[in-house]
């Protein structure tokens, strides 16, 4: 009997707009890279930080290349397979530092093209959600392909309190409505992977939308089986550590 193929490392970017120590946001995507850390080893997520960047200044490019901030930074947003950003809300919009580095890595050859995206956002009011409409607005022009719903808005002043005074998610429980989910793809089958996230009671059976594009997949938090295209596809290893929740964290 042959050996079953090594699934590949999904490589996943992982974006703050805000460049506070203790941003609410920046919280959001540690709590998703420590439940997948704990649960999916084949799920790789890298925090990518944009504080270094300068203000976008195409003086600044000279001979066709980029600053050395901004080629490192476009280099690590060429070799992720896909992007899960935290997008705080300023004013209504996406906030400064998030929409430069959107820019910069959109310079000459466009870095973001073709890729899966996940939105998380943190903060009052409606929890960054403005921020998100605006993000998936830009993602339009830089062929990002974003997750529609559900959609995480996490209201980060009301209580009981969602977060710590250094920004981290308080409740265990609640990073599970955090966790991307990963699905393997095949490059050659032109299948990428998007990132779905459960926030509460998710649907029983997994749609494939956007072919050849991606799948979206949804399930119910109990469920150890997802059915796509008549198939059932086995991940107990995947959803072992998930407890049903009992409430959101909206």
């Amino acid at each position: 009997m042959e050996a079953a193929a090594a699934r590949p490392v999904i490589r996943v970017a992982a974006i703050c707009g805000s460049l506070r120590k203790a941003s609410f946001n920046g919280g959001l995507l540690r709590a998703a890279a420590e439940v997948c850390e704990e649960s999916i080893p084949e799920l790789r997520v890298d925090h990518v930080d944009i504080s270094g960047l300068p203000l976008l200044n195409t003086d600044l490019e000279t001979d066709g290349g980029f600053p050395p901030a901004v080629e490192a930074f476009r280099e690590k947003v060429r070799q992720a397979d896909c992007f899960l950003f935290g997008s705080p809300e300023y004013n209504y919009s996406i906030a400064t530092p998030l929409k430069n580095a959107l820019d910069w890595a959109s310079r000459g050859k466009n870095c973001w093209a073709d890729k899966p995206a996940a939105i998380v956002s943190a903060g009052g009011g409606f929890g960054g959600g403005r921020s998100q409409y605006h993000l998936r607005q830009v993602g339009v022009f830089l062929d990002l392909h974003f997750i529609n719903k559900p959609e995480l808005f996490v209201k980060a002043f009301e209580q009981p309190p969602k977060f710590d005074g250094d920004g981290l998610v308080t409740s265990v429980k609640d990073k599970y409505y955090i966790l991307p989910i990963p699905m393997y793809y095949n490059h050659d089958a032109h299948q990428y992977l998007h990132l779905e996230y459960q926030l509460g009671h998710g649907g029983s059976r997994m749609d494939g939308r956007h072919k050849p594009r991606a799948d979206i997949f949804l399930f119910k938090w109990a469920s150890t089986f997802l059915n796509r295209e008549g198939e059932a596809f086995a991940v107990s290893n995947v959803l072992a550590c998930i407890q049903k929740a009992q409430s959101s964290i909206r």
